[in-house]
This record gives C-alpha cells, sequence and structure tokens, in this order.
C-alpha cells in the first residue's frame, strides 16, 4: 500500500455509493464477451480542485470467482484518454476484499474522470471509485502497467517450485521497459484455483536472463483461499531506465501444486 507524505488531503471523493452497491464504488460493466473492455462510466463530472495524485479502490464482484482489469480514464464521453492502465484484480472465493492503489498522476480542477473494465467470468460486475488528494506527493507524468494478458485478463505466472521455502525461478515481467521507471508497484493475485494459506516472498529483479540483479527483496504477502491480503505491493522507489528487462520470482509456505502458484503485472510511473 503506497503511504503517502505526511501533508497530504484527501479532497474529493469520486464514485463512491454509500447506499446504493453495498457501500462500494459505482458499477462498471464488462465488455459483453470475456476478456473485452466495456463502456466507460463516469465518477465524476467535472473535479473540483486540482489534485496531485488519488486512490484507486477495486472491488470484486460478489459473483463467480475470476479477474478484473480496471482502466482510469480522463476526458469527454467517447474521448477519453487512459491515464492508468490497467489494474488488475483477481478472486479466488467471494470473500476476496479490494485492491487499493495510490496513482501519483495530477488531475487538473474542471476534468471528467471515468472508469472501464473487462473481466475473465461473464457477468461480472467490478465497482470502482477514487478518492483525489493534494499535498507534498511526488507527482509523475505517466503510468505504463508491464505483463498484463489481455486476452486472458491475467499476468505473469509466478511459481514457487514444489518445495516450501524456496524461490522459484524468475518469470520475465517486461522485456525491455518502454519508459523509465521512478517507482513502481507490483499488483499481485492467486492464479484462479483454490488459492490456500501461504506466507509470500517477492524479489524483484532487473537484468539479462540469468544475471538479474534483485532490486526488491523478500516483500512478503499473505495469500489465503479468497486471494492476497495486499494486492497491490509497493509503491517501490526505485529508477529503473527505459530498456530494462524485469523479473520476479517468489517463495511460498504452501507448495501444494494447486495452490503456490501467482499472478503478478507491474505498473510503472515516469
Amino acid at each position: 500500500m503506497h503511504i503517502p507524505a505526511p501533508n497530504i488531503s484527501v479532497i474529493e471523493s469520486a464514485g463512491f455509493q454509500l447506499v446504493t452497491n453495498s457501500g462500494r464504488g459505482t458499477a462498471l460493466t464488462y465488455g459483453g464477451a470475456l476478456n473485452t473492455k466495456g463502456a466507460w462510466v463516469q465518477l465524476v463530472a467535472s473535479t473540483a480542485r486540482d489534485s496531485q495524485g488519488f486512490w484507486v479502490y477495486v472491488w470484486p464482484d460478489t459473483g463467480a470467482t475470476g479477474f478484473t482489469s480496471v482502466d482510469i480514464g480522463i476526458g469527454a464521453a467517447a474521448s477519453e484518454t487512459v491515464i492508468a492502465p490497467d489494474l488488475f484484480h483477481g478472486k479466488q472465493t467471494l470473500n476476496c476484499g479490494m485492491t487499493r492503489i495510490f496513482i501519483p498522476l495530477s488531475i487538473p480542477a474542471g476534468t471528467r474522470v471515468a472508469a472501464r473494465a473487462q473481466t475473465s467470468v461473464a457477468n461480472q460486475t467490478p465497482y470502482v471509485h477514487i478518492s483525489l488528494c493534494t499535498g507534498e506527493l511526488a507527482v509523475h507524468g505517466r503510468a505504463t502497467t508491464y505483463g498484463f494478458t489481455a486476452a486472458s485478463t491475467t499476468g505473469v505466472t509466478l511459481d514457487p517450485g514444489g518445495s516450501a521455502y524456496t524461490k522459484g525461478s524468475y518469470a520475465e515481467i517486461a522485456a525491455s521497459t518502454s519508459n523509465d521507471i521512478k517507482s513502481f508497484y507490483v499488483l499481485m493475485t492467486g492464479d484462479g484455483t483454490d488459492g490456500g494459506t501461504s506466507r509470500i516472498a517477492l524479489d524483484v529483479a532487473v537484468g539479462a536472463a540469468a544475471s538479474e540483479v534483485i532490486i526488491v527483496p523478500d516483500h512478503v504477502a499473505y495469500s489465503y483461499t479468497g486471494g492476497i491480503n495486499e494486492v497491490a505491493l509497493g509503491p517501490f522507489y526505485h529508477a529503473i531506465p527505459a530498456g530494462s528487462r524485469i523479473a520476479a520470482r517468489v517463495s511460498a509456505t504452501n507448495a501444494t501444486v494447486t495452490q503456490r502458484n501467482k499472478y503478478v503485472t507491474l505498473i510503472g510511473f515516469d
């Protein structure tokens, strides 16, 4: 979870539904076909003040298990520009919680903000709202997501292997980053099987295959039958130049073959 600077204020909420939608956000529709983006849904017609970043909250549907990707966009209806692409969320059971991630991108006053989603399961309805912030924040100019597979609404598979407490092989998230990265999150979920209960240690590394250099060592998360306790891992403030290869690996305390694998994506800010 991103921990902003001490001098920060939430100045506006957009899309939250206190009474309807069971106290979640605005309902998004999937695209009518699996793994296809649905229509944009407005969160706010015109932001009241300039903001230097915003929290995004993604609640899964209460229906069948599956995976969801959410885009946040700005601009007039039918002319939206994606500013936070493919925020990834998955759930193993009906009890999986929300994804919460801080996006360090500014949004001017008077801006329309909208969201859209795709899902891997038919008739899913994810819910989204945002909280706009101001204060002493390190504002970036662009967000780029790596490792997301749109055709299946999944990420890169990390397999810790058949031995508990042992790191598995590296899996490539990006062969060559398209932009510089100043900070990033890793979004992690189970791979859609049972999930199981396990403590996970994540390494993020850069460099050629078999010569990876770890830049985030042993970041710990906890998985349970519903998913991951904290889907958005980070932020990690490590500069990664454009053209870099990024890979990750995990260990797990549960080596059961139907429970151990995880999906990950990475969203970088420059």
